[in-house]
């Protein structure tokens, strides 16, 4: 069984699809992952999971107790890993016919993984265990490496093609703007989780207790709009297009940069030997 608190930083990729990864050869997933795919806010996932596990009886190696780093600023906050069971048990109350699709998603995401933990025991039964981790994670991250350049490479196609993406029009209005919170929507996460990464990165920032771009984001990605609020002018951050486009290649990056340290994290956490092999 896994231990019962670790520190590993995951995240689901830009798509927000499930996120399963393998920890101490149980297949896990963790409640930001399932925040973001079903739409809700992370803490009252937390709220939910601790609701469970104060429950009488509730099996108490469903859910792992761990935290994730923020890279913007080295901040750490708690988070929960859980077995396909924890899952399961937790997903009882996501209804609707969405939340059935993604409840789907996620079972099937499960059964690749232990499909995968499965074929690599076979093929790799008389090997050092120690090894076979090695390998497996250094073939994880060289994956995530190669995604890395890629969306770096869609990151300087976009910059030339910015203005004729129309992928996004019909999040726009008539003068071609949307809001920050419909480019959370975009990207499938809560939005309080995308204003805590946008300022973070520091692509806005909060003055005179409004959101505000960065000056060299300003015009191209977002721009300050004024509303007319009880007599007086309010100023409004709106996205354009192309800041649309710009957000969704920059959260890419990010979540693939976590995943990549959560790799190794886990190899340091896990496995200490490792790096004498």
């Amino acid at each position: 069984m896994p231990a019962t608190s670790t520190a590993i930083a995951l995240l689901p990729p830009a798509t927000v699809v499930p996120v399963i990864t393998p920890v101490s050869g149980v297949p896990m997933t963790n409640s930001r992952n399932v925040a973001a795919m079903f739409g809700k806010r992370h803490d009252n996932v937390l709220r939910d999971i601790r609701g469970l596990l104060n429950f009488e009886g509730a099996p108490s190696d469903l859910f792992v107790e761990s935290a994730w780093t923020d890279p913007a600023n080295g901040q750490t906050h708690p988070q929960y890993l859980m077995t396909r069971d924890g899952f399961a048990l937790l997903a009882m109350g996501f209804t609707g016919t969405r939340a059935t699709r993604w409840k789907l998603d996620f079972v099937a995401a499960f059964n690749r993984m232990e499909a995968e933990l499965r074929r690599q025991r076979d093929a790799d039964s008389d090997l050092d265990n120690d090894k076979v981790l090695k390998r497996l994670l250094l073939g994880r991250i060289e994956r995530i490496e190669v995604l890395e350049a890629k969306v770096e490479q869609q990151n300087q196609a976009l910059a030339v093609a910015a203005p004729k993406v129309e992928a996004y029009d019909s999040f726009l209005d008539n003068r071609g703007h949307t809001n920050l919170r419909t480019v959370a929507r975009v990207l499938g996460i809560a939005p309080g989780t995308f204003f805590e990464w946008a300022k973070g990165r520091k692509y806005i920032h909060v003055e005179d207790g409004e959101m505000q771009p960065r000056s060299d984001l300003t015009d191209h990605c977002m721009r300050v709009i004024f509303h007319d609020r009880n007599g007086r002018p309010r100023p409004q951050t709106v996205v354009t297009r192309a800041g649309v486009v710009f957000f969704q290649q920059r959260w890419a990056a990010h979540l693939l940069r976590e995943q990549k340290m959560a790799i190794a994290a886990l190899a340091a956490v896990q496995q200490p030997r490792l790096a004498g092999i």
